[in-house]
């Protein structure tokens, strides 16, 4: 596995909200990290995501302000913690709710019009072909609390350019990322010997 700079990392996984407002992907990742440091007086690095009600908030550690707020993605399909379906959804950046425990199999597959995904830290398992062959899904977090990775999940994912898999992932099935062309980036968030007892 490859590691690389935390800035870079950082910026892979803030990418996303800042797409929400409508900035070309490229572009921001030409400018990181200036551009995150306008946005507010303390650095980018201070900042956590806040889930409420129905948005999701940059909030400063330090000082406790909202830097930037976007609204939670409305008519996804959930049926009792489990996101099983796009619904009547049709955001290209989607914030998925707080609360949802799983990614259900096949739950994006083959939806060409998603661009990102932010999951919430209460997922704990990505299902099988759960985002295969989104073929335009270019990022998305995987948060601490993810225990399993299933078969397929990310395969033929072509625009994907890189993924940060936690320590707390213990299991990522076969092809999970398979067959992604442009994908730079896979960190893996812990020792070696951890990775090495990754089943």
């Amino acid at each position: 596995m490859k590691k690389y700079a935390k800035i870079r990392i950082i910026s892979l996984l803030l990418a996303l909200l800042f797409c929400l407002s409508a900035c070309d992907l490229s572009s921001i990742f030409s400018r990181l990290p200036y551009d995150i440091e306008s946005w507010h007086e303390h650095s980018w690095d201070n900042w956590s995501m806040i889930y409420e009600e129905n948005n999701v908030k940059l909030e400063c550690s330090l000082c406790k302000a909202t830097v930037k707020s976007f609204p939670v993605s409305q008519g996804l399909e959930i049926k009792d913690g489990v996101l099983v379906g796009i619904g009547t959804c049709t955001d290209q950046y989607i914030i998925v709710p707080y609360g949802v425990k799983s990614i259900g199999e096949s739950a994006f597959a083959n939806n060409n019009n998603i661009l990102g995904i932010l999951l919430p830290n209460t997922v704990e398992v990505i299902g099988e072909r759960s985002f295969k062959n989104c073929n335009n899904l270019q990022v998305i977090n995987i948060p601490e609390g993810v225990t399993k990775i299933g078969n397929d999940a990310f395969f033929s994912c072509k625009a994907l350019i890189g993924v940060l898999i936690p320590n707390s992932v213990k299991e990522i099935g076969s092809k999970a990322f398979s067959n992604c062309g442009y994908l730079e980036i896979i960190y893996y968030v812990g020792t070696e010997e951890e990775w090495n007892a990754l089943s």
